[in-house]
């Protein structure tokens, strides 16, 4: 979550959930029929999304399509807002259909000839994963030229071994802000990756159907070990020495960061740094293990479920640090959805045996943030764009969109 990381997150994350490649379906649903659901949960989620996609269509331009100034952000925030909309259940989407086949168009005409999507510098890998999900959840059929030349170029995109030397090679497998140059990466904006744009990454190339046996998978999966708490699986400590992961199964914020503790790691007694886990960059681990085809029951996902269950919480993005826990709260509860809804696990069971019906629970936490308008705001974390209510607007839509997605299918 750099700089402008929440300006063009977009979800589904992307991150991913909502709809996945035509090639396979992936097992995404909200659990088994003999738990019930009661249609009161989904009927306040319909209210809050019905009144979130009000405020989110309040600056559509009526010329281009898009949903904010191009000064505001218009053209990622718009990527967002078409995302939330589309993928809404069919009683809010309609209401919109005609515009937001406008702003789909205003997207997909904002493509370079490249495969990537308009960006300001630093955002080019956001901007194009959201972009994609955008056109995926719209309409895939009639954007599939679009999208797949999109996806190429996130495929592109990705850190290969071959392109790192050195204490670079913990980054490869994963996805930077902007791609660098394959044959000299220091060309680049910077040699780096985290987690935040790995999640989006593989959304957006699940989303867009990328084969199960591309290579973009397995590299992927060595980024997020390596990015992940725990030490059988994570071989970080032999290319970077001074590094020596946690064995909490959480995720940190790349192999060389976490934003928990203010940024800063632990120091162990033998000298070395050993990085914080917290909520939501192990939520997108766990989808992001998930979405590249890693089964539910590999030890990595295990531990990162297991994490979860010590940490599950609405109130605050967990791990983060005492008086740290809004940073990045709507990130978080988009991610949160997401994972969850991945998982399936409908009542989930936390570490001291009692179980959570997450459904109702978001549903419940965000009827009690809402503004007057429908919108959302984070005034305590300006730094990650949250004190702006269309990108947590944005993100509560689509936290939405998954728990009505999840009690759809259960019934």
């Amino acid at each position: 979550m750099k700089r402008v990381i929440a300006l063009v997150l977009c979800l589904g994350l992307l991150a991913f959930a909502g709809c996945t490649g035509e090639d396979e379906k992936i097992d995404l649903k909200g659990g088994g029929g003999a738990e019930t659901v009661t249609d009161g949960t989904r009927a306040k989620a319909i209210v809050l999304l019905d009144q979130a996609a009000a405020f989110l269509m309040k600056g559509y331009n009526e010329k281009d399509g898009s949903l904010l100034p191009a000064e505001q952000g218009g053209f990622a925030f718009s990527t967002l807002g078409l995302t939330a909309i589309a993928r809404a259940p069919k009683e809010v989407r309609q209401k919109y259909e005609k515009k937001i086949a406008k702003t789909a168009g205003f997207i997909a005409a904002g493509q370079n000839a490249d495969g990537s999507f308009q960006a300001r510098k630093g955002e080019t890998n956001y901007v194009t994963c959201c972009a994609v999900m955008a056109l995926v959840a719209f309409d895939r059929e009639k954007y599939k030229t679009v999208i797949a030349k999109a996806q190429k170029y996130i495929v592109d995109s990705q850190f290969i071994e071959e392109a790192l030397k050195g204490r670079d090679k913990v980054y490869v497998g994963g996805w930077d802000y902007d791609p660098v140059d394959k044959k000299d990466p220091k060309k680049g904006l910077r040699v780096g990756a985290d987690m935040s744009n790995v999640q989006f990454a593989m959304e957006a190339l699940r989303e867009s159907g990328l084969p199960k046996d591309s290579p973009a998978w397995k590299r992927a999966v060595k980024f997020l070990e390596r990015s992940q708490s725990r030490s059988e699986s994570n071989d970080v400590s032999a290319i970077i020495a001074d590094i020596q992961p946690g064995n909490d199964g959480g995720f940190t914020y790349s192999p060389t960061e976490s934003k928990a503790n203010g940024g800063q790691p632990k120091i162990l007694a033998n000298g070395k740094k050993q990085y914080i886990s917290y909520a939501s960059m192990t939520y997108a681990g766990l989808r992001s293990f998930i979405y590249a085809y890693v089964k539910k029951d590999d030890p990595r996902v295990v531990a990162a479920v297991n994490w979860i269950r010590k940490n599950y919480t609405l109130d605050e993005n967990a791990g983060m640090g005492k008086g740290l826990g809004m940073k990045g709260y709507y990130y978080y509860i988009h991610t949160f959805a997401k994972a969850h809804y991945t998982w399936g696990e409908t009542k989930f069971k936390t570490a001291d045996g009692s179980k959570h019906d997450w459904r109702a629970e978001l549903v419940e936490k965000l009827e009690s943030l809402k503004k007057a308008d429908g919108s959302y705001i984070n005034l305590q974390d300006e730094k990650w764009l949250e004190g702006q209510p269309f990108l947590c607007t944005a993100y509560v839509a689509e936290a939405l969109n998954m728990a009505v997605k999840s009690i759809d299918e259960q019934k």
